[in-house]
């Protein structure tokens, strides 16, 4: 089976994403106003509850906007045709990339490398415009890859 040919993408590595954070809060009081309007926030109980609940998510934002990492580095997601490499230094680390969430313009990318440790990247379409589509295929090619080598077994008998 032919796969998608070979790639690379340098890709900003940073933390949460501080508009991210206000679209979440927004939700959060949306719903709340949404639970007010409809009648289920009667009650003294369950007010003082969702005006905790907001309280804390208004919180927690303006902490996140404040905080908001910005970019630590540039690292590089190589794709060589069949296994995917990782390198946020001089030398690659064999990794395994996992497509969490494909919203087609943005993607949430989970990159596990042989240690255990994890990284998460927020991927933009505009930001990796030249390489958006080969890196969709690369990630889902592998997918299916190594859902068939599970099923399949080392040797291709099936289980």
């Amino acid at each position: 089976m032919h796969g998608p040919s070979a790639m690379t993408v340098q890709v900003p590595v940073s933390g949460f994403d501080a508009p991210i954070a206000g679209a979440l809060s927004a939700m959060v009081c949306a719903s709340i106003a949404g639970l007010w309007a409809c009648g289920a926030l009667q009650s003294a109980g369950s007010g003082l509850w969702a005006v905790g609940v907001l309280a804390s998510s208004l919180i927690l934002t303006m902490y996140l906007v404040r905080c908001a990492r910005t970019v630590r580095a540039v690292a590089v997601l190589r794709w060589d045709g069949q296994n995917w490499f990782w390198s946020c230094g001089p030398d690659d680390a064999s990794c395994m990339a996992k497509c969490v969430m494909d919203l087609q313009r943005w993607m949430l990318l989970q990159v596990q490398l042989p240690d255990g440790s994890r990284e998460w990247l927020w991927l933009r379409r505009k930001a990796l415009a030249k390489n958006w589509y080969p890196l969709r295929r690369a990630l889902i090619f592998s997918a299916i890859t190594a859902h068939d080598r599970a099923v399949n077994g080392p040797w291709g008998q099936r289980y």
